[in-house]
């Protein structure tokens, strides 16, 4: 790694606690909070020299507004995975998810919802199953993990409560490597 550089090409729009995700083409944000909840989702392609293209606003929000919620790629698709009810200040159970890639492809659909709701969760993908870990329901952390099977359609299967952690923790990394799952912080 080599010195920091300031990207010359700024977000649509400004936003924090954002979740993004990368393609070989393509780097994605997905909601987060500027001044409000957002459901907007943006791009910018990866340029040969390593920066970034102009950012653009997809023609396509997610169907709801989405803060400190989870996502994963997963094939060729994007899962968001809970978030935050600002109005209850507790976690949601929805999930919905899109194709990436060609434009006319990306198209916001419901799948299944979680067990827990749940905001400041991680995520991960292991085998043929999404992994959603930890994160908080209102005040409380959870230590709870749910899993789903993607189906061969994009949908998930309904969610399954799997091994809890060891302790209860949002907020946290987590990386899938060759048969293990590593939590580290939160």
């Amino acid at each position: 790694v080599g010195p920091w550089v300031t990207e010359k090409n700024s977000m649509v729009v400004t936003r924090r606690c954002s979740k993004i995700i990368a393609t070989k083409t393509s780097i994605y944000s997905f909601g987060g909070f500027g001044g409000v909840l957002l459901d907007s989702v943006e791009h910018a392609d990866f340029l040969p020299d390593g920066s970034l293209s102009e950012w653009k606003l997809e023609d396509k929000p997610m169907s709801m507004p989405r803060y400190v919620n989870g996502v994963k790629k997963f094939g060729s698709n994007a899962y968001v995975i809970g978030g935050h009810d600002q109005a209850k200040g507790v976690g949601i159970t929805e999930v919905e998810w899109s194709p990436l890639g060609p434009e006319d492809k990306r198209n916001w659909k419901a799948t299944s919802q979680l067990n827990v709701g749940r905001y400041g969760l991680s995520e991960v993908a292991h085998g043929d199953y999404l992994y959603a870990l930890g994160g908080l329901t209102g005040l409380e952390f959870l230590d709870s993990v749910e899993k789903s099977k993607v189906n061969a359609d994009g949908t998930l299967s309904d969610w399954q409560m799997s091994t809890p952690l060891n302790v209860a923790r949002g907020m946290f990394s987590v990386v899938e490597y060759i048969d293990h799952i590593y939590v580290i912080g939160g």
